[in-house]
């Protein structure tokens, strides 16, 4: 239900000592406007096919669009991020090429994380993790891997190597957001702080987990960085759902409406859905079921039109923890006979469906243990995240 993915957006830099082809202004509004010139995803991979498009700068902000579709749409992210490593191997050797190279593989291993391929994802953290071994690499570059691999490290189950490289990258970019009078430290540090907190919610500290959330919405820029922003609310909502107090999940409801009007959250996006989802989740607590099914409605079929099994799983056993706190066994077992086979037409893995597919026979027969159904939201939640 949380927001990892939405916080693995890349950052575009000045990098000092790189030369003036880099850092140029001219370079950067060329680059741009080539970007702009483009039709993404569907014409990605016209920017193998002609030079004009083989320069750092262009895919910096290449690389930087991948994300965002991956935010938006992670198969055509997917797609578009597959090409990014080729892209930069066209450039000339250098060290800014290494450093692109690195980020390259980064942004490919998070699409890849996002679209459920996690052992492909794995392989290519540990090229990137190689490269940055054998070569001289950008402090930031490291940061941002790190803070990337601790979402795959989460989702393996690995807290504490999650929070560790969490913390890794919280640590340089305290030190750099010092350095630096442009902003981009304050965004990486924003950005790590709010992985860090999501490492924390996980283990259910969730103190650590809204002073974290509270710290990354302080160091975020209201206009720069609305993507980020809008993670951080959505992930502090998230805990407040863990509260019993009836002000705690009232001020949950407030934050996650006042998330809506992030520009972020306008459209037919998953962000729009996973809003209104945890949204419903505090109103199913405040004692307002009938608004709560509405709006896990709406969710669910946005995102089985976006084609986002995991959180439509997870959408679904939410519905079913409701229909079973209303005795409505009818429309569970309706709910849970339509999962399976839908879940499989939008390419779930094989351990999700058998999870699935289990649940639905314990269903049929009347045999559902509701605590350890309660256990597996939780678990999906934790390993399922995609946006």
């Amino acid at each position: 239900m949380y927001d990892q993915t939405a916080i693995c957006i890349a950052q575009t830099f000045d990098e000092p000592g790189l030369g003036p082809h880099d850092t140029a202004r001219g370079d950067a509004a060329r680059a741009q406007r080539l970007l702009d010139g483009l039709d993404l995803p569907r014409e990605a991979n016209r920017v193998l096919s002609h030079e004009r498009f083989w320069t750092p700068a262009f895919c910096r902000l290449y690389l930087d669009a991948c994300d965002l579709h991956v935010f938006l749409a992670p198969r055509d992210g997917l797609a578009m991020a597959r090409l990014g490593p080729h892209l930069v191997h066209l450039l000339p050797v250098s060290r800014r090429q290494r450093d692109l190279l690195v980020h390259s593989l980064a942004v490919l291993a998070s699409a890849l994380r996002a679209s459920g391929l996690l052992l492909e994802a794995e392989g290519v953290y540990a090229n990137a993790f190689a490269l940055v071994e054998h070569a001289e690499i950008d402090e930031r570059e490291k940061a941002d891997l790190e803070r990337r691999h601790a979402v795959l490290l989460l989702e393996r189950g690995r807290d504490e190597d999650a929070l560790a490289a969490a913390q890794y990258a919280v640590d340089i970019y305290t030190r750099l957001s010092a350095q630096t009078a442009l902003g981009e430290g304050e965004y990486c540090l924003g950005a790590a702080l709010l992985q860090r907190g999501v490492v924390h919610m996980v283990a259910e500290r969730f103190d650590q987990a809204i002073e974290d959330f509270g710290l990354a919405l302080f160091s975020l820029d209201p206009q720069r960085n609305e993507r980020q922003r809008y993670a951080a609310v959505h992930n502090l909502a998230h805990v407040l759902t863990q509260s019993d107090d009836p002000v705690l999940l009232r001020e949950g409801v407030r934050r996650l409406r006042q998330a809506r009007q992030m520009p972020a959250c306008q459209n037919d996006s998953i962000a729009c859905h996973k809003l209104a989802w945890t949204e419903a989740v505090l109103l199913a607590r405040l004692g307002v079921p009938e608004t709560a099914e509405r709006l896990l409605l709406g969710a669910r079929d946005g995102l089985q039109r976006l084609g986002a099994y995991g959180e439509l799983t997870q959408v679904t056993l939410e519905l079913a923890i409701l229909y079973r706190d209303q005795g409505r066994l009818h429309d569970l077992t309706h709910l849970v006979d339509e999962i399976v086979p839908l879940c499989r037409s939008l390419g779930a893995d094989a351990e999700l469906l058998a999870v699935l597919t289990t649940w639905r026979q314990a269903v049929h027969e009347s045999a559902v243990d509701w605590r350890l159904l309660e256990e597996s939201v939780r678990e999906l939640s934790a390993r399922a995240m995609r946006r």
